[in-house]
């Protein structure tokens, strides 16, 4: 990579500096929403309102009906497959990958709040996807289009509700750092001075790749795990596997202690090992390493 000007450089740093700050807030952390107590008291909740609704004849349209039984565990599978049917609709209209991280947190935290059938985790599934290409995407995709990817029963009427209602249960926090932000601001800082010939392009690749793979996975979400640590987890393994030299692990090091980060910490020792773990499953073509 070629050397950086200060501007740039400082204009990276404010960034990263940035990103840490908001992935430390409340707003933009995450919770294991599918464990069987999670999911066990939201759909309580919903049996509860269902009650109140009946005894007050309150319209079904207004509360939707509690389902007969309590959660199954087929959640984690939802959500792993509409992840990757995520990753093709932003693929079909050539939009950015993070997009995709993005709309999957919006969806994490919408579903810490509300339980839901099949039906309503896809409709909530795409406007997940719509909302994020809405706000962080240069190139739109129309309610239509979408809704065309979706089951028949759906409208724009029904997106268009359930965008409000993702926002308003994110409390319009819609700006959430991601590994991928992490990683396009890391890496100039820290390749800036690096001849190519090491593989510093084939390297960025791979931290990318890695960090797309590990939004599809839940365990990220369910142990809480910081984007930064998912971030300098995946640039460990890429700088390892390519073998760069020492001296950028080094800087790597004093950048990441300049914002309070710690390469060693255990939270970036476990996500690198779940990395490594995706990685091979992805490379053995192991459609099911984690169920």
């Amino acid at each position: 990579m070629s050397k950086l000007c200060d501007a740039d450089a400082d204009c990276h740093r404010i960034f990263l500096e940035d990103l840490v700050r908001r992935e430390q807030r409340k707003a933009y952390q995450k919770e294991d929403f599918l464990s069987r107590r999670w999911q066990q008291d939201l759909w309580e909740d919903v049996a509860s309102v269902e009650k109140i609704r009946f005894a007050s004849k309150s319209p079904s349209s207004v509360i939707p009906s509690a389902p007969e039984a309590p959660p199954s565990d087929l959640c984690v599978d939802w959500r792993e497959k509409i992840c990757e049917w995520k990753y093709k609709v932003v693929d079909c209209f050539d939009l950015d990958r993070e997009v995709v991280s993005i709309s999957m947190f919006f969806l994490d935290k919408y579903l810490e709040k509300h339980f839901v059938n099949e039906e309503l985790f896809q409709l909530a599934a795409m406007a997940c996807i719509y909302l994020a290409t809405k706000i962080h995407c240069p190139k739109k995709i129309s309610m239509k289009q979408i809704v065309s990817l979706g089951s028949d029963g759906f409208t724009t009427n029904h997106l268009e509700a359930m965008e409000l209602s993702v926002a308003d249960t994110l409390g319009w926090h819609l700006h959430p750092p991601t590994s991928m932000r992490f990683i396009e601001n890391f890496f100039p800082l820290i390749m800036c001075d690096v001849s190519d010939e090491f593989g510093v392009a084939s390297a960025l690749e791979l931290s990318r790749f890695l960090t797309e793979l590990s939004v599809c996975v839940y365990q990220f979400t369910s142990s809480n795990s910081k984007p930064s640590s998912v971030a300098i987890a995946a640039i460990l393994l890429s700088i390892s596997h390519f073998q760069l030299p020492h001296t950028i692990e080094d800087k790597f090091r004093e950048l990441a202690a300049s914002l309070s980060l710690e390469l060693n910490s255990p939270e970036i020792s476990k996500c690198g090992k779940l990395l490594s773990v995706i990685y091979a499953c992805h490379i053995s073509h192991d459609p099911t390493p984690f169920r």
